[in-house]
């Protein structure tokens, strides 16, 4: 509007200063205003011509790049104002005069250039310059001197400045009528989208709510207040703080998080008396235009029937695994019984067989010695393959108990090397003992095991080695403080497939099953609980490799030995080992309940030449013990009326200090303690090893 305002100003100006009216009629005013004056006045005329033409329709901001083209315009127009002040008269009038003819070319053409693209004010604006370009045309040829002075010249350019006025009047008056509908238009859509907002906000099926920064929820709609169990904003207010606490469970944090402008995000829990709701809550920072916080508005979402339905997926889903898992234990049971079946089943049939053959008598004293040694040897298959099966059972139960004391290494060799060299030799092979490096005389770990694992591996060793040998390597390995076993044979070995799944024990690829594949599998489970391994090298026709590599450590006293030493110490134990003969003295009371167990230990005992006292459980013990020490108890710990343990606390009670021996098929550590603090001096593994019991005699009986 300042631009229209200007254009008609220094219009009028201009024709009162060339028609000299102004001087004639306000000489106080135009006699400052000279000839010379004229061309500053008509370029400040142009300039005001197209920075109304910018703001008349809107070329700024709908049209930058034509935006660009008036910048420039208006800068030569600039400049020639300047020069008009200092170049000459005659030069200044010329240029001054044919400058309409490039500047309404110009004018038309954005004019009907905006118009093509919509504007209707480009419309006004083209036609109410029209008259204006022609008077303009001609005043630039009289100021040129191509048209003479004349009443025609004189009153034309003042008719062409009133009606393009009059045009650009009502073109503005139009526009202000537009603005205004606009405005109006803009205001009543501003309320109907208020109202819009106004019913969303009240109906929405978010709890929608705003607050000051300082916690203050100054409104909520009414599924905010349901949530809560109010009926109105009043009680929002009233209770605040309880409010704000449930629904930003992060406190501060979620203040500082709104405060660099992220969005808090959280699941909620709100007690209700239908049961918790499970709700979502979105709340943000709003920011004023200076960049300071002005309010937080957020959200509260019910997702309790998304949540109950997952849960029900869920707990659908886990009954699904649960009874997939039970079927899977199920079908593994199954499969491990059927597995133990077909092994127990192998060594009591021959059991059973050859003992009813026995019963029958007959066929010579040769071939029933040959009977009695397939039955012996099958009876100790069986509990051999029993123990496996209990030791198998409580690794999986994870209630296997592995010691940390010293071990013999010594011992362990000579006993491996005793029993398995009669073995070998037996099937015409050969057992060697082999020693690598220097080997400590004790290391850290469990003695039992270890020896377990080891005779496992060399049943093996021996079984499919049909000719060669089986040795046993030890070798020391200082960077990890492990000793080394070594197992190897010359037997058929194992092809790569099938090693693979060795110690897999329901995967062997013939689909067999033998007492060697419980054992090697109890064997890796027993290394690995003493944090060591078996490893396994074999070639198909080359034999097999298996290595136990165990221990714990070294005691503080440890020696070093190698073979000669290990040798030495071995022909030494041989020559002292003094088989037990009827030599013994004393009385021996014997505590079993089991009529079968009574006569075979009895028969045992009495062979070494001691007496022998038999009871039936506890109370007959402490009976006996009452009128008559014996020389050694042998207790059973499982018996009626009164136990083994039992027995033996109220004996040490009662003061008498024979040497007692349990007799138990317990291997559980807890179960041993549990003997040894009673009283006992040791214990006798059932079946009873005949080796151990007169080890035990000759250290107590002997002379």
């Amino acid at each position: 509007m300042i631009f229209y305002v200007a254009y008609l100003t220094l219009a009028t100006t201009f024709q009162l200063i060339h028609s000299g009216h102004g001087v004639l009629h306000a000489p106080y005013i135009y006699e400052f205003l000279t000839g010379k004056s004229l061309p500053v006045i008509l370029w400040f005329l142009y300039m005001s011509v197209i920075l109304f033409m910018r703001s008349f329709l809107d070329i700024k901001r709908q049209h930058p790049v034509i935006n660009r083209f008036v910048d420039i315009m208006a800068l030569i127009f600039l400049i020639n104002i300047l020069l008009s002040l200092y170049l000459e008269n005659s030069f200044v009038v010329k240029f001054v005069a044919v400058a309409p003819l490039f500047l309404a070319p110009f004018v038309i053409w954005i004019g009907s250039y905006i118009w093509m693209k919509g504007n209707e004010n480009g419309k006004f604006y083209v036609f109410s310059w029209l008259p204006l370009i022609i008077g303009t045309v001609f005043n630039s040829a009289v100021l040129s001197g191509f048209v003479a002075l004349n009443a025609m010249s004189e009153i034309l350019m003042p008719l062409s400045i009133i009606l393009e006025a009059t045009i650009l009047s009502f073109a503005l008056a139009n526009r202000i009528k537009l603005s205004e509908e606009l405005v109006l238009h803009s205001r009543k859509e501003k309320f109907n989208n208020l109202k819009k907002y106004k019913s969303i906000f009240n109906n929405s099926l978010q709890g929608l709510y705003r607050m000051t920064i300082d916690g203050r929820v100054v409104s909520a709609n009414m599924t905010f207040l349901k949530v809560f169990g109010f009926s109105r904003m009043s009680q929002v207010k009233s209770s605040n703080i309880n409010v704000l606490k449930s629904i930003f469970v992060g406190g501060v944090s979620d203040y500082h998080v709104m405060r660099e402008g992220e969005a808090v995000e959280k699941s909620i829990i709100l007690p209700a008396i239908d049961g918790d709701l499970y709700m979502a809550n979105s709340a943000k920072m709003v920011f004023d235009d200076s960049g300071l916080p002005s309010h937080v508005e957020g959200s509260l979402t019910d997702n309790t029937e998304l949540f109950n339905k997952l849960k029900a997926i869920s707990e659908r889903e886990n009954e699904r695994i649960k009874n997939d898992i039970a079927q899977q234990v199920m079908d593994t049971a199954n499969k491990y019984l059927s597995m133990m079946s077909h092994h127990i089943r192998t060594p009591l049939t021959a059991i059973i067989g050859y003992g009813e053959l026995l019963k029958d008598g007959g066929d010579g004293v040769s071939q029933r010695r040959e009977w009695i040694e397939i039955v012996e040897n099958n009876s100790h298959s069986l509990l051999k393959l029993i123990n496996d099966i209990l030791d198998y059972s409580k690794i999986d139960a994870k209630k296997m108990d592995i010691e940390n004391i010293e071990v013999n290494v010594g011992d362990v060799v000579f006993g491996i090397s005793s029993e398995f060299s009669k073995k070998a030799k037996g099937l015409g092979l050969i057992f060697d003992v082999r020693y690598q490096t220097k080997i400590p005389s004790k290391i850290i770990g469990d003695p039992t095991r270890i020896i377990q694992v080891l005779n496992n591996l060399c049943e093996n060793a021996i079984k499919f080695t049909r000719e060669g040998e089986v040795a046993l390597s030890l070798d020391w390995d200082s960077s990890i403080e492990q000793i080394k076993f070594s197992v190897i044979d010359t037997g058929c070995g194992i092809s790569k497939v099938k090693q693979r799944i060795l110690f897999d024990i329901f995967s062997h690829g013939d689909g067999g099953y033998s007492n060697v594949d419980l054992g090697l599998v109890l064997s890796k489970k027993l290394a690995l609980l003493m944090g060591g391994d078996i490893a396994v090298e074999s070639k198909v026709g080359r034999g097999s490799v298996f290595t136990l590599v165990t221990g714990s450590g070294l005691p503080s006293d440890v020696g070093w030995i190698n073979k000669k030493s290990l040798d030495k110490k071995l022909n030494k134990e041989k020559e002292g080992n003094v088989s037990p003969a009827s030599s013994l003295n004393g009385r021996v009371l014997l505590a079993e309940d089991n009529v079968v167990n009574q006569k075979i230990i009895e028969r045992v005992l009495k062979k070494t030449g001691v007496t022998v006292v038999v009871v039936n459980d506890g109370v007959g013990a402490c009976d006996y013990c009452d009128r008559t020490l014996p020389d050694f108890v042998l207790m059973d710990i499982n018996m009626p009326n009164r136990g083994g343990v039992e027995a033996t606390e109220y004996l040490r009670k009662r003061g008498c200090d024979m040497p007692i021996y349990v007799l138990t098929a317990e291997t559980d550590r807890e179960e041993i303690d549990r003997m040894m603090e009673a009283g006992c001096q040791g214990f006798l593994k059932k079946p009873l090893n005949k080796k151990a019991l007169n080890k035990v005699l000759n250290e107590y009986l002997g002379s």
